[in-house]
């Protein structure tokens, strides 16, 4: 090492968040874990097998109390409109009841690569008043989260822009 290269070396970047920083993300994965079980509680409770769908969350905020949900289904649960307005309902009322998260929309798709389970329990949801039950056991937790792939991307943006005419959503997402 020459001298005058240990004049011009750039300081070592610390990697730590600060306090503050790390506080915030810790907070926004909370949520979003608690967010996915909301999502997955609901589903299950309607009776849909864990092969038959699988689900993704967006932050619109930065302190992540505000989300839009993407749930891919195997080609029957997705035909009928009345189920999937059903559950969202459920996702979101047990969302913000819960954990006071908003969810600002849910956008639904058919994935023919899911596995068709037949339902586990009757498809059809007991009413309002009731809410995710603690009872469901989710084996496996929550792990880490799948990246979003390209048409992924394209259908959240396409969410994102019915979701950003609503007065709710912020102007800043992540």
């Amino acid at each position: 090492m020459s001298f005058l290269n240990w004049f011009s070396r750039k300081p070592p970047r610390n990697a730590a968040l600060p306090p503050a920083a790390s506080q915030l993300r810790d907070a926004r994965i909370d949520r979003r874990e608690r967010l996915y079980a909301v999502v997955r509680t609901s589903l299950v409770q309607a009776g849909v097998q864990t092969s038959s769908f699988k689900f993704k969350v967006l932050a619109l905020d930065d302190q992540g109390h505000q989300f839009l949900v993407m749930v891919d289904v195997a080609n029957p649960w997705g035909g009928d409109a009345g189920w999937r307005a059903r559950i969202e309902t459920q996702v979101i009322e047990a969302a913000q009841a819960q954990h006071g998260l908003v969810i600002t929309s849910v956008y639904w798709r058919n994935n023919a690569e899911l596995v068709a389970a037949p339902p586990s329990v009757p498809a059809t949801l007991s009413g309002p008043e009731s809410g995710p039950s603690d009872r469901v056991t989710l084996t496996g937790g929550v792990g880490r989260y799948e990246p979003l792939q390209e048409d992924e991307v394209v259908a959240f943006q396409k969410a994102l822009e019915a979701a950003s005419r609503l007065p709710s959503v912020s102007g800043k997402i992540h």
